[in-house]
């Protein structure tokens, strides 16, 4: 191996690093945006007062605002990264909750009174934008690389 070939090893590998980066940095940038865009679109669940909720199986709305600003992106590692939220009342939008409460009976089976709750179906807005996420990024990173290493292999 001549030292010029060596040093075409070493620009691709620093190309390749230098990519990653990038992509992984603008992928994490355009998940926060794809989740923050689903959440400003139209709704159609139950009015309360002057706000529309979001129906069961849409992106969460704006209430407060307290969600969708709290959506924030992470480098967790050379090639990998994160998007998540602090907001506790983020996870029961996203998978629901479970029916609760409690009937009370007599001893006969006669029905007393009490009260169950059925829950809250899902209002996912995690799940959907990184499967939609995930796609894209793939193919924008084989596209983008097989250039990067094209270019950088000839020097």
């Amino acid at each position: 191996m001549t030292i010029h070939q060596k040093n075409r090893i070493g620009n691709v590998a620093t190309a390749v690093r230098r990519t990653n980066d990038e992509l992984i940095d603008s992928g994490l940038s355009e998940l926060v945006d794809i989740i923050r865009k689903s959440m400003k679109m139209p709704k159609s669940g139950r009015m309360y007062g002057a706000h529309r909720a979001s129906a069961p199986g849409q992106p969460p709305a704006i209430w407060t605002g307290q969600l969708y600003a709290s959506i924030s992106k992470q480098r967790t590692g050379p090639t990998s990264g994160a998007v998540y939220t602090g907001v506790e009342h983020a996870r029961y939008l996203e998978y629901g909750t479970h029916k609760r409460g409690k009937l009370r009976r007599s001893k006969t089976g006669q029905f007393l009174g009490g009260h169950i709750d059925a829950g809250m179906r899902p209002r996912p807005f995690m799940r959907p934008a990184a499967r939609k996420m995930r796609l894209k990024w793939k193919v924008m990173s084989q596209e983008r690389l097989a250039v990067v290493i094209h270019r950088a292999a000839r020097g």
